[in-house]
């Protein structure tokens, strides 16, 4: 489905406004300038910028815009792949907690590269490896808390 700019510039200028006020809530670095809000209140800034121009477009437009149609990416696989991650994304937010970082992380890009067309055992090798190597190095090294679930007593 194909919206039209205004209502995706609303859109995109309320999600930017979200991450800017949510930002807030994360604790600033000791003797630092920057924390760890910095980042999302960047995204959040070129969203709503982001967001105003397509507003601009949009209205600029006037009433030769179509409020709703399909769009072709919707009819290609290439589209749908990117629904899939969208749907990973999500999957991994509300899975991550209760099940922890390796096992959803693992789960999701074995599906994600099924649905790429890669051979099962590639995928599920790749998986492992990237999965534990990522949560590693963000845990332990750079020291980036992710959810360990019921495996994090295995591993350590």
């Amino acid at each position: 489905m194909k919206a039209d700019r205004l209502f995706l510039g609303l859109l995109i200028v309320l999600v930017g406004v979200a991450l800017i006020a949510s930002s807030f809530e994360y604790a600033s670095l000791p003797g630092q300038a920057y924390g760890a809000g910095t980042m999302p209140r960047v995204v959040g800034s070129f969203g709503i910028l982001l967001g105003l121009a397509l507003l601009v477009q949009g209205w600029r437009q006037g009433a030769a815009r179509q409020r709703f149609a399909r769009a072709d990416w919707a009819r290609d696989r290439r589209g749908l792949a990117v629904l899939a991650v969208l749907l990973a994304v999500v999957v991994y937010i509300l899975a991550a907690g209760a099940i922890g970082f390796i096992p959803v992380a693992g789960t999701l890009l074995v599906v994600l590269m099924l649905l790429g067309r890669v051979r099962v055992l590639p995928a599920v090798v790749v998986s492992v490896i990237a999965s534990v190597t990522v949560y590693v190095v963000f845990s332990r090294f750079l020291l980036v808390p992710l959810p360990g679930g019921p495996l994090e007593s295995l591993l350590w």
